[in-house]
């Protein structure tokens, strides 16, 4: 079996959501048509058959954005010596994380499929 990604799974995830809300006809491959509902190998079957379309967009720094909007930014805001420090000093305890703080403008981005409709005259 190969390796299951958290995009693989969400995709995998909305296909079949989509797929029940169309009452499970309209949506279906021939795969997943022959196949019996309700088994586990008809939930392969679909899975398997089954198209993912990634609409998904990577902003960077380099991402164009309307001027008026705050720059992209992206800084390390804790590391994993920052949060044992914290969280560490229990006895036995091993607990820790490094996040980060993404700074961007979920708006005017040309890479977002909806730009254009966040723009408006008069």
């Amino acid at each position: 079996m190969s390796e299951l990604t958290r995009r693989k799974w969400l995709g995998a995830a909305g296909w079949l959501a989509a797929l029940a809300a169309a009452g499970g006809t309209d949506m279906r491959s021939p795969a997943v048509a022959s196949a019996q509902a309700g088994s586990a190998e008809s939930l392969l079957a679909a899975l398997k058959s089954a198209r993912v379309f990634d609409l998904s967009f990577t902003w960077s720094d380099q991402s164009p954005v309307l001027n008026l909007n705050p720059p992209y930014s992206f800084a390390l805001n804790r590391t994993h010596k920052m949060t044992h420090e914290i969280f560490g000093q229990v006895p036995g305890s091993r607990v820790s994380w490094a996040s980060e703080i993404m700074f961007f403008s979920g708006q005017h981005g040309a890479p977002t499929i909806d730009a254009i409709g966040h723009i408006g005259r008069d």
